[in-house]
């Protein structure tokens, strides 16, 4: 298995028959094919949701004119239906409050949460 060579050092010599060889030929191929499979997918699970949205928005959705509801948060998104040209908009601002208030409160309880089980975890 080792042998001399010109300068006196020992070598070692790869007696193996080469077309038996399981890794290159079965586990590296296997391997090489899963991981391209896994990038295809990543790849796929980034893209599709952004895809989805932009179908949505060529297909179902049109943007509002400006000025049609008042504030900048409702002046940025969509409708899907289109009114009647004499129907006025009709925005409650307390379901606006609480539709906020609620998601400070859930960040509030989230933050909670989240204190109580490192408070736990640490005992």
């Amino acid at each position: 298995m080792m042998k001399r060579d010109s300068t006196g050092s020992i070598i070692f010599i790869d007696r193996s028959n080469r077309f038996l060889d399981i890794e290159n030929h079965v586990y590296r191929p296997f391997i090489k094919a899963v991981i391209l499979t896994g990038i295809f997918f990543a790849r796929v699970a980034e893209t599709f949701p952004e895809a989805v949205i932009n179908l949505i928005k060529k297909t179902l959705l049109r943007p509002l004119e400006p000025g049609r509801f008042p504030g900048k948060f409702f002046g940025r998104y969509y409708q899907i239906v289109q009114p009647e040209k004499n129907e006025q908009p009709y925005i409650n601002t307390a379901a606006r409050a609480s539709f906020s208030v609620g998601l400070l409160l859930f960040g509030v309880g989230l933050c909670g949460a989240l204190v109580y089980f490192i408070f736990i975890a640490l005992l």
